[in-house]
């Protein structure tokens, strides 16, 4: 009920994009089945905490004079909530297949109260699950900015400074700067910003499929990690 919920929400713009039918389905292009399991632990352990152990006037709300470090009797709680999807075609072919796990911990001393119930928490981590399966099988629509690579590393001494003016060109003639990059491609090929910066340039104009494969060219020469860093300047969204 809770991925019904959130698959028939609409999206900003006020669409939905599934007509959700209930019991088996009938005709449906897809059914969505599954289990759910759910395992709750509590054990028991010592903490020290420190403790108010003398007030002033001895009144309970008083001014703390004097705290100590009190050894107490504490509850830890851990919740697991895992859930095995599937959604098949018509035909029982299967056209998306899933397990998502889930891991609650919390703990509380004796005079304390837990954050959050049990039924709280597995209510929490059941409506996560089913935005995660919205995320993954309903359309998204997202708007962001390009940031492109900055480093010349490797470029040829004559192409730094050309290259770093058309980094400053992006900023109010992106398309510009895109050929001057293509052409810069030409005499500096293989160059890992350069190559990234195409990608970029492809993905802005739409061009999809180009812009993987510059993406899959570039992967290699800028090495592992360095497609996920935060490099070089914001440019216009296209």
């Amino acid at each position: 009920m809770a991925i019904e919920r959130a698959l028939g929400r609409p999206d900003i713009e006020g669409r939905t994009h599934f007509d959700l039918v209930g019991g088996r389905g009938g005709d449906a292009d897809g059914l969505l089945n599954g289990n759910v399991v759910t395992g709750v632990q509590e054990s028991r352990f010592k903490r020290k905490e420190k403790e108010c152990v003398e007030r002033e006037g001895g009144k309970r709300d008083g001014k703390c004079l004097r705290e100590e470090e009190v050894e107490k009797d504490c509850t830890r709680r851990v919740i697991n909530v895992n859930a095995d999807l599937r959604l098949a075609g018509p035909d029982g072919r299967v056209l998306y297949s899933v397990s998502r796990p889930r891991r609650d911990e919390t703990s509380w001393c004796r005079g304390q109260n837990p954050p959050r119930t049990t039924e709280e928490a597995i209510r929490g981590m059941i409506i996560d699950i089913a935005e995660n399966v919205r995320r993954d099988i309903v359309p998204s629509v997202e708007d962001y900015s390009i940031r492109f690579r900055e480093s010349t590393k490797g470029l040829p001494k004559d192409q730094v400074r050309p290259f770093k003016d058309v980094v400053r060109q992006t900023q109010r003639d992106l398309r510009g700067a895109c050929a001057a990059w293509a052409a810069m491609d030409q005499q500096a090929p293989n160059h890992p910003s350069i190559t990234f910066d195409l990608g970029l340039c492809a993905e802005s104009a739409g061009e999809y499929d180009k812009a993987l494969a510059l993406y899959r060219r570039a992967a290699p020469l800028i090495g592992r990690g360095g497609m996920r860093r935060r490099l070089g300047r914001s440019a216009p969204s296209a």
